[in-house]
This record gives C-alpha cells, sequence and structure tokens, in this order.
C-alpha cells in the first residue's frame, strides 16, 4: 500500500512516469491490470475493460490507459499473454494447452502473437531459452 500512495503522490505532482505501476496507482486503471492479470483468458474487450475502469467510453478509457501505462490495452493485454505463454512453456506445457490457458481460441492464434511479440514462435522461442 506504501508503494501504491508513494506512486500515486509522484503520478499527481506530475513526475512523468509510465508503465504498469503507474498503472496501478491510478485508481481507475489499478482495477482493470489487476483483472487482466488473474484473468489473461478472459475474452476481453474494450468495452469490459472500460466498465471496469468506471470509465464511460472506450476511446477515452484506451486514451487514459495509454498516457499512464505507455501502451494501448490491446498491446499491454497481447504483451501480458504471451509473457504468462513463456512462463508455461517453460513448465513443459504444449502450446496447445498454453493457448487456451493465456485466451486465444487454438496454437495458431498464440503462435502468431508470440512471433509478433517476440520474433519467434513459441517452439524457436522455448527452443533458445533451453539452450541458454
Amino acid at each position: 500500500m506504501i508503494i501504491v500512495h508513494l506512486l500515486r503522490t509522484v503520478i499527481s505532482k506530475g513526475i512523468g512516469y509510465q508503465g504498469v505501476l503507474a498503472g496501478l496507482a491510478h485508481h481507475q486503471l489499478a482495477r482493470v491490470i489487476i483483472k487482466l492479470h488473474e484473468s489473461p483468458a478472459e475474452p476481453w474487450t474494450l468495452e469490459s475493460m472500460s466498465e471496469l475502469a468506471f470509465i464511460m467510453s472506450r476511446s477515452k478509457f484506451t486514451e487514459e490507459f495509454r498516457r499512464v501505462v505507455g501502451q494501448t490495452p490491446g498491446d499491454y493485454l497481447i504483451d501480458w499473454r504471451v509473457s504468462v505463454a513463456q512462463s508455461e512453456l517453460k513448465k513443459g506445457k504444449p502450446v496447445s494447452v498454453v493457448a487456451n490457458e493465456v485466451g486465444y481460441e487454438n496454437s495458431s492464434a498464440l503462435s502468431k502473437a508470440f512471433k509478433r511479440k517476440t520474433g519467434l514462435s513459441p517452439s524457436a522461442w522455448l527452443k533458445t531459452y533451453l539452450q541458454h
């Protein structure tokens, strides 16, 4: 709690800070970020996220999220899902199982998002990870 209050104070004083910590310090966006982290497989939409943030319009929500966190809600969600997928792949889970756990319909959809974010397919990324 102390860190959250400190971050809120820093942000309210206009000290330029962006990122997930800034989002967690934001009273409206924190709810969204926490829920995204708790349930990455949820079929999230801009509408459902903006409702969680108690922000009326999707465009205002997107603008505020980008201003505070430094990226769009959609990009943040994809980054989080890929990060969770990486953790699950390290545990030896198959790509098809991981895909469902992080909100993709199939392994092909996860592979596409994964490659867009990391430059590698899940299997190529895992092979590289295991070599280090």
